[in-house]
């Protein structure tokens, strides 16, 4: 009998073949087992599902033949999802080592969340996106704690004990 995974990773995808498999690497490189990764193809025309048939072999569930949509790909992500916890996150997104670990222990220590958004950082030399990347988290951080309205990014903790 299999153990019920603490978190459910789902990370809707649309022609992301060549981004994809290093977040997926990243996911399958953690030290936490405890993970589920769910992807959803969000119907790709650029190989992505090629490539994520090789990571079927891996343990990876993959989705298919949803409308196009992120909120759609999310939710069909969550509909089959089994963890505790649901991290959404982004096909381009890389993760810093030992990322698992770290949101599990800050989440322990406020056991009263219900939602966590999770702070990121552009990797380019681009200074003018960088300078974008700044002033959207600016502009998150004003509206959650200036106008108590929450905007969240693409990577997101859900915790589905506490929704439901």
């Amino acid at each position: 009998m299999h153990k019920q995974p603490l978190i459910s990773v789902i990370i809707p995808c649309l022609n992301e073949a060549g981004t994809v498999e290093r977040l997926l690497d990243q996911l399958l490189e953690q030290s936490n087992t405890q993970l589920e990764v769910i992807v959803v193809d969000n119907g790709s025309e650029d190989g992505t599902l090629k490539v994520l048939q090789v990571y079927t072999k891996k343990g990876v569930k993959v989705v298919s033949g949803i409308e196009r949509g992120v909120s759609r790909a999310r939710n069909a992500g969550a509909q089959i999802a089994s963890g505790k916890l649901l991290l959404f996150l982004n096909a381009n997104t890389l993760l810093v080592t030992g990322f698992v670990s770290k949101m599990l222990k800050t989440l322990t220590d406020e056991p009263d969340f219900k939602l966590a958004a999770v702070a990121y950082k552009a990797q380019t030399k681009n200074t003018l996106f960088k300078v974008l990347v700044y002033v959207a988290q600016a502009y998150q951080r004003i509206m959650f704690y200036v106008a108590r309205k929450l905007l969240i990014p693409g990577a997101v903790v859900v915790s589905v004990s506490r929704c439901s």
